[in-house]
């Protein structure tokens, strides 16, 4: 929520599935006047707002509350009264020079109940791989009382996630029966894709059949940016997959995740040894956000919901060059570092020169021929409305790994 000393306004939305009646008598007890509701979705979730209304609404559109303080108050004495109804979704809509955010305060007060006691029962699959402990540290980040359960393929990652607070079980995507004690009584789950390349497809089938067998009620899937049209070959497993929740008739979401900044920041310190950045990118700009809010956007999503079908193609909001990349490396850490282009063979030879596997190598050098062609730039900025806050900066994710060491 927006400091006192913020310049944003903000508006107060609460979405009903109540009768006219209860509607009428709620807004008269929590003393918000329909005035103050013209942002107001009556008609859509917020998830969905925060994608394509509020996204693509001027911040001239809101009906500017006094001041964050004074929407706050608000929304508390409309708590009061309304957090026992089922179906009632509070939402902050902040609006400043940026655009519009969508912020949900339903925890936010201290001292008020959720607005049920039966909380979903979320299950994050990979969960001990990067981006799953990710997911598991923002869920318990927005609602400390999630009801959390992380499936690992052993014993011994089960045990790695302790600290984590979160129950465990054990699923293995090459082990259908796994999967149905997995996903036992869930109600919302979050699938990770795969990290075995050419494998992948097969891997989501045996999930998503055990996700339909057990009656989920929303499966959410981290995907490719534009998977649709992308012709990085990496988007054909996913595409295939999307094309699985298509068919089983359960509700899904669609996380078409862009590039991560680790994936660009990783090989930085033999790039600063060596004086320079390799890749096969051109003057090719990638959009990429950390890791971090990729897995705050699926956070989200899993707490909150979103309408069935919806696709979000996620990216960072800033889009920079290989070149702009390694001169932000030099001037962090005063050595100069420069971007040398290749051709993708001659990218792909030079990553297995310094080990990589077949596929990885493969992978990478074709995904940064197709960043010459577009492939990973995105200017939508539907990740950091998601998330309510812009995406990492190039700047704040060089700065830190040089930090590190």
């Amino acid at each position: 929520m927006p400091s006192r000393s913020s310049e944003r306004n903000v508006c107060v939305s609460i979405r009903f599935e109540m009768s006219g009646t209860a509607r009428r008598t709620a807004l008269k007890r929590s003393g918000l006047a329909a005035r103050d509701m013209r942002m107001s979705v009556d008609h859509l979730s917020p998830m969905e707002s925060s994608r394509s209304r509020v996204g693509q609404s001027h911040p001239s559109k809101l009906r500017r509350c006094q001041s964050a303080k004074y929407a706050a108050k608000r929304a508390r004495r409309a708590m009061g009264f309304l957090r026992g109804n089922l179906g009632i979704i509070f939402c902050l809509i902040v609006a400043d020079e940026h655009g519009l955010y969508y912020s949900p305060i339903l925890n936010s007060f201290p001292g008020k109940g959720t607005m049920s006691a039966n909380k979903p029962r979320l299950l994050i699959t990979g969960a001990s791989g990067q981006l799953g402990r990710l997911v598991i540290e923002h869920l318990r980040r927005l609602d400390p009382s999630a009801d959390i359960t992380a499936m690992v393929r052993t014993p011994q990652a089960a045990d790695e996630l302790a600290p984590f607070r979160v129950a465990t079980r054990i699923g293995d995507y090459t082990d259908p029966a796994s999967l149905d004690a997995a996903l036992t009584g869930i109600d919302r789950l979050l699938l990770i894709s795969s990290s075995v390349l050419g494998q992948r497809a097969a891997h989501h089938k045996t999930v998503v059949e055990a996700a339909t067998r057990a009656s989920v009620s929303l499966i959410a899937y981290t995907s490719i940016l534009r998977a649709d049209t992308s012709e990085l070959s990496l988007a054909a497993e996913h595409l295939a997959t999307e094309k699985m929740l298509r068919e089983t008739g359960l509700p899904y979401v669609i996380l078409r995740n862009g590039w991560y900044l680790e994936n660009d920041t990783a090989m930085l310190a033999p790039a600063v040894a060596h004086g320079a950045i390799i890749g096969s990118a051109g003057d090719g700009r990638l959009s990429s956000a950390s890791r971090s809010n990729y897995a705050e956007a699926a956070a989200l999503v899993l707490l909150h919901g979103a309408p069935a079908g919806t696709i979000y193609e996620l990216a960072g909001d800033e889009a920079f060059t290989l070149t702009q990349l390694a001169a932000s490396v030099s001037q962090r850490t005063g050595k100069t570092v420069g971007y040398r282009n290749m051709s993708e063979a001659e990218y792909r030879a030079a990553l297995l020169g310094m080990g990589l596997p077949d596929a990885m190598a493969t992978m990478l050098a074709e995904t940064s021929a197709g960043t010459a062609k577009g492939a990973l730039e995105d200017h939508g900025r539907v990740l950091s409305r998601l998330i309510g806050h812009p995406t990492t900066p190039l700047a704040d994710a060089v700065a830190a790994v040089v930090q590190r060491g």
